[in-house]
Protein backbone atom coordinates (compact mmCIF):
# COMPACT_ATOMS: atom_id res chain seq x y z
CA UNK A 1 0.00 0.00 0.00
CA UNK A 2 1.55 3.46 -0.90
CA UNK A 3 1.04 6.62 1.09
CA UNK A 4 0.19 9.49 -1.13
CA UNK A 5 2.44 12.29 -1.07
CA UNK A 6 2.07 14.56 2.13
CA UNK A 7 1.59 18.94 0.47
CA UNK A 8 4.56 20.68 2.18
CA UNK A 9 3.05 24.19 3.25
CA UNK A 10 6.85 25.75 3.86
CA UNK A 11 10.53 24.78 3.24
CA UNK A 12 12.06 21.33 4.36
CA UNK A 13 13.65 22.11 8.10
CA UNK A 14 17.55 21.49 8.01
CA UNK A 15 19.61 19.49 10.45
CA UNK A 16 20.49 22.22 12.17
CA UNK A 17 16.89 23.70 12.88
CA UNK A 18 15.44 20.39 13.79
CA UNK A 19 18.55 19.70 16.35
CA UNK A 20 17.44 23.13 17.78
CA UNK A 21 14.20 22.73 18.27
CA UNK A 22 14.85 19.06 19.79
CA UNK A 23 17.09 20.94 22.28
CA UNK A 24 14.47 23.51 23.23
CA UNK A 25 12.32 21.13 23.31
CA UNK A 26 14.34 19.10 25.87
CA UNK A 27 15.26 21.87 27.56
CA UNK A 28 11.53 22.84 28.38
CA UNK A 29 10.73 19.65 29.05
CA UNK A 30 13.40 19.24 32.08
CA UNK A 31 12.85 22.59 33.34
CA UNK A 32 9.00 21.73 33.50
CA UNK A 33 10.05 18.48 35.36
CA UNK A 34 12.25 20.23 37.96
CA UNK A 35 9.28 22.69 39.00
CA UNK A 36 7.36 20.25 39.29
CA UNK A 37 9.44 18.46 41.43
CA UNK A 38 10.44 21.61 43.28
CA UNK A 39 6.52 22.10 43.72
CA UNK A 40 6.17 18.51 45.02
CA UNK A 41 9.30 18.43 47.45
CA UNK A 42 8.78 21.94 49.14
CA UNK A 43 5.77 22.42 51.41
CA UNK A 44 3.28 24.99 50.15
CA UNK A 45 3.22 28.32 52.17
CA UNK A 46 0.77 28.49 54.95
CA UNK A 47 -2.65 30.19 54.14
CA UNK A 48 -3.89 33.13 55.90
CA UNK A 49 -7.78 33.68 55.99
CA UNK A 50 -8.43 37.27 56.52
Amino acid sequence: MAWPPREMTGPRPDASSVVTMMLLSLYQTLGATRGTEAAIESPAPPRVEA
